[in-house]
């Protein structure tokens, strides 16, 4: 296997498609990750319920404003460097782990 230290101008310009692909990823698995939490808050007390569904509907929704904003830029040509966005995606992860420990223990 040979590893590339002067990429080609052709895998240059497919960089922004792959990272938009990889953010709709993203998108697809947090979608789970949310059914999956509902389902859990199904069987949870109604206040908790409430509450860990509005956290999880309300997280789901700025991700979501932050894939759009970051395709929109993408599509734009803005190319830009690692962002804080992956330290928000692993804030959401382990939020939303705790959610589903916080779901399971009431369950």
């Amino acid at each position: 296997m040979s590893f590339q230290t002067n990429p080609t101008p052709a895998a240059d310009a497919a960089q922004p498609q792959r990272t938009e692909m990889s953010w709709r990823r993203t998108m697809v698995s947090f979608v789970l990750v949310l059914l999956l939490l509902f389902r859990l808050a199904a069987a949870a007390p109604a206040g908790i319920r409430l509450a860990a569904a509005g956290l999880a509907l309300a997280g789901w929704l700025y991700l979501l404003l932050l894939t759009r904003r970051r395709a929109r830029r993408l599509r734009a040509g803005i190319l830009e460097g690692p962002s804080r966005a992956a330290a928000v995606i692993a804030l959401m992860v382990v939020g939303y782990a705790a959610l589903g420990i916080l779901l399971v223990a009431t369950a």
